[in-house]
């Protein structure tokens, strides 16, 4: 359920949502996927206020799959890089100063 909230909350929060799949690459039970996600902050999201920013972020997921079931799952996003397209955090560059 917790995970089922968390997905909820980030549909409800982040308008124009996108997935859009670069990449997958399989080979035996292991399947590599690249993807762009973009978005809208237009909602309370992870305790963070709406700002009205959008960002366009890279993901990666490295899956293990067993009798056609996921087995293991390992994802790699530019977190840092979502969170100062959408204003909550300031770009590096601010920091210097």
């Amino acid at each position: 359920p917790m995970f089922l909230d968390m997905i909820k909350n980030t549909i409800d929060a982040i308008s124009n949502h996108t997935n859009r799949i670069d990449d997958i690459v399989a080979e035996g039970n292991k399947v590599a996927v690249r993807m762009t996600v973009t978005g809208t902050l237009s909602g309370e999201w992870m305790g963070f206020k709406p700002t009205g920013k959008s960002f366009e972020i890279n993901e990666y997921f490295f899956l293990t799959l067993k009798d056609g079931k996921i087995q293991d799952y390992r994802g790699i996003k530019d977190a840092l890089g979502q969170f100062q397209q959408m204003g909550i955090i300031p770009p590096l560059d601010e920091f210097k100063k």
